[in-house]
């Protein structure tokens, strides 16, 4: 919660280079547009399980994303890590509390956002 604010204010500097929608995840993917964000839009379960956003990235057949975590994601299914080795991504990782554990040996990147 206490990096919300100042994450969605640098997405909205970016916003040229960012998909028109955004998927916010917790246990579920919800997808919103820019303006949605720009507006402060939360859409959360108040849970983590990262397995909805491997079924997602299949799903769409997404082949590159930038996914911004706190790094606690939950445990990965069997399907979920083979999802993530077939794409690029780099992890973005906020919160002063912020692990990389779970994705670093995926991820082309794991940066802590300071």
């Amino acid at each position: 919660d206490g990096v919300i604010s100042a994450l969605y204010g640098a997405m909205q500097d970016v916003s040229g280079f960012i998909h028109r929608e955004v998927h916010l995840f917790s246990t579920k993917v919800v997808s919103i547009s820019l303006s949605q964000l720009k507006a402060g839009l939360r859409a959360t379960t108040y849970g983590t399980n990262f397995d909805c956003v491997a079924e997602h990235i299949k799903k769409h057949r997404i082949k590159r994303a930038l996914i911004v975590t706190d790094g606690f994601v939950g445990e990965l299914s069997k399907d979920a890590r083979q999802t993530l080795k077939e794409i690029r991504f780099a992890v973005g990782l906020a919160g002063h509390d912020s692990t990389s554990l779970t994705l670093k040996d995926l991820a082309l990147r794991c940066e802590r956002l300071d």
